[in-house]
């Protein structure tokens, strides 16, 4: 959702993250492949396709090897936080999520790359 991103761009870069949004799976792939990214939040139910497909074919590119994802739904049951780590998720939020609990994963996961902005 368009607010969404929104308000989630706000939040990463008023806390010093850079970060490009994209609308749909067909521009989101190219878009990772084409950049430096550490970290990738990607929603279950997107615009062009599943979140699942997306991570699946991020996992399966070799030059996308060390991205870390986190998978978002606002379908919060156990069986998608299981499928969304089976497929390859480093993480899982359901949605609502506090702004809060979103940057400390965000903090953990990028510490392990030694550098928790950007």
């Amino acid at each position: 959702e368009t607010s969404i991103a929104t308000a989630l761009t706000y939040l990463l870069r008023h806390n010093n993250y850079c970060c490009e949004h994209v609308s749909s799976t067909e521009t989101a792939l190219p878009k990772l492949q084409q950049g430096e990214f550490d970290l990738a939040l990607i929603d279950i139910v997107l615009p062009g396709g599943s979140g699942y497909k997306l991570c699946r074919q991020v996992r399966e590119d070799p030059t996308l090897r060390s991205l870390k994802i986190v998978a978002m739904s606002a379908r919060g049951g156990a069986m998608e936080h299981r499928k969304a780590l089976a497929i390859g998720a480093d993480a899982y939020l359901a949605k609502p999520f506090a702004s809060s609990a979103l940057l400390a994963l965000l903090n953990d996961l990028l510490a392990i790359r030694g550098d928790s902005r950007g």
